[in-house]
């Protein structure tokens, strides 16, 4: 006697075309990649230190007493010598500590 075939319980999968299946992959290989390089992360770098200079036809003042532009005219002269920055970083941010002579 030959035993009668079961009844499958359940929804049937479908076979999956191979544009399903390279979909699938890429997908499953994006998660992995994006997941592997997250753990490379370190610390966040600290933004660069803003460059801070003298403007070379900026680095020097006279200023005249009255409207004369005679050397007896001259109330002060002012220059400006060296320039230096340096940054304090935080968590809020940074800021920029600059020394002018």
């Amino acid at each position: 006697m030959v035993a009668p075939l079961l009844a499958r319980r359940g929804p049937v999968a479908a076979p999956l075309d191979r544009g399903t299946v390279a979909r699938r992959t890429g997908v499953l290989v994006l998660g992995l990649l994006a997941a592997a390089l997250s753990g490379c992360a370190g610390e966040a770098s600290q933004p660069a230190c803003p460059a801070v200079a003298r403007l070379p036809d900026a680095d020097r003042l006279t200023r005249f007493v009255g409207s004369g532009r005679d050397l007896t005219d001259v109330a002060f002269e002012a220059r400006i010598g060296e320039v230096s920055a340096s940054c304090d970083y935080d968590d809020s941010g940074y800021d920029v500590v600059a020394k002018v002579q």
